[in-house]
């Protein structure tokens, strides 16, 4: 760099000459491509490197009964007179902003106003269109539409919450799996295909059912059963589509973003073995020789998930809870007689947004299934005492 000083009419005038040294700036730039490149690999590697946290069988003794629940009502008790509150394996249950339930049985759909009054059905027993064949989920779309899973049908099919048919559809490569509906109102659901190959876990579909992309592996096994049952989970999605997925035969829970990136993955103790998940046959089918560590999971406004596990091992009749025997292409239920007035063995896992276990809520009846609306925790019985208890969370 050159300072000329000039004088001009008595006055002295500063100049800068600027040389520019090409080679510096050259190096310059070389030194900010590679600190780029060097943090775009540092991020890079975070990203696929989620967080790990382990939760000890004594971590999980030390938090019980740190959040307790209150019992407010029981739909479909035994000392119900009204025929419409008397549930039929009730598989599931929504509450709209309205504060209305809407109670899905193996063949309708029941509402009630928040007073508990009885105001419509929702479909019928059936195979056509606007009926249902073991249908055992709803969900909201982002129209405020009811997206019914009908298994029996291999259908979803949609309601207004008046209960007008809108549309349907039969699924027709995948059998009907695990579902919810994201903020681009697409259907996520679990891939349950039979199949010996590695295929993609998640499926995205519009609304007519097209299938717009995949996520996730499920590694190739040479029993296509043992393929479907290691990628069985129980799932739920948080206000930012981020999926909280859980493995009913391994205590393991894992976090993935809405783009599905893996951001965290939760293990935890149980207080029995877990043996390794193995098949045999029996009568010309393959059975599943494994303990179910996780049943059903839910998630509160706090970011807290609940987790529906075992206590302990189930006992033989135990196994045939909810269970569907095949006889001569047909199917039924068995409901094995057992007491169902109390039983010692489900809990509820409590764990934080950390991903740590900081509460354990020990059951005293038979459940299937859970779901947290307005931090208001509904446990369903679909099979032994066929009701839906609604409990008010404790914090």
């Amino acid at each position: 760099m050159f300072i000329i000083a000039l004088i001009n009419d008595g006055k002295w005038k500063m100049i800068f000459n600027c040389r520019i040294d090409v080679k510096q700036i050259t190096i310059n730039l070389i030194g900010i491509f590679f600190s780029i490149f060097f943090l775009s690999q540092i991020c890079f590697s975070i990203q696929f490197n989620p967080v790990r946290v382990q939760n000890s069988i004594e971590e999980i003794k030390r938090c019980q009964n740190k959040i307790k629940i209150e019992l407010i009502r029981i739909w479909g008790n035994d000392q119900e007179t009204d025929e419409k509150k008397i549930l039929f394996e009730p598989q599931d249950i929504l509450i709209d902003p309205e504060n209305n339930y809407y109670i899905l049985t193996s063949n309708e759909i029941r509402v009630f106003n928040k007073k508990t009054d009885y105001l419509r059905n929702i479909g019928r027993s059936g195979l056509g269109p606007g009926e249902f064949l073991r249908a055992n989920q709803i969900e909201f779309d982002r129209n405020n539409n009811i997206l019914v899973s009908d298994e029996g049908n291999w259908r979803l099919q949609y309601f207004s919450t008046l209960g007008k048919y809108e549309e349907g559809f039969k699924l027709v490569e995948y059998p009907i799996g695990p579902l919810w509906i994201n903020k681009k109102n697409e259907i996520v659901m679990l891939n349950r295909s039979l199949t010996t190959n590695k295929s993609p876990l998640w499926l995205f579909l519009g609304k007519k059912g097209n299938l717009s992309h995949v996520r996730g592996i499920r590694e190739a096994n040479s029993i296509n059963y043992m393929t479907q049952y290691k990628y069985d989970i129980a799932f739920y999605a948080d206000n930012s589509d981020s999926l909280f997925s859980a493995y009913r035969y391994i205590p393991v829970i894992e976090k993935h973003n809405n783009i599905g990136e893996l951001k965290m993955e939760i293990r935890y103790e149980v207080p029995f073995k877990v043996p390794e998940l193995t098949s045999y046959r029996d009568y010309g089918q393959y059975l599943i020789n494994s303990e179910m560590v996780c049943q059903s999971i839910a998630g509160d406004s706090r970011g807290n998930i609940f987790v529906l596990g075992l206590k302990r091992e189930r006992r033989e009749q135990e196994y045939l809870i909810g269970g569907i025997i095949s006889n001569s292409g047909g199917s039924f239920r068995v409901s094995p007689k057992i007491d169902k007035d109390s039983s010692d063995l489900y809990q509820i896992l409590v764990i934080n947004p950390k991903g740590k276990i900081v509460n354990i809520v020990p059951l005293n009846k038979y459940v299937n299934k859970i779901r947290i609306f307005n931090n208001v925790l509904f446990l369903i019985d679909s099979f032994i005492d066929m009701t839906i208890s609604e409990y008010k969370i404790i914090y």
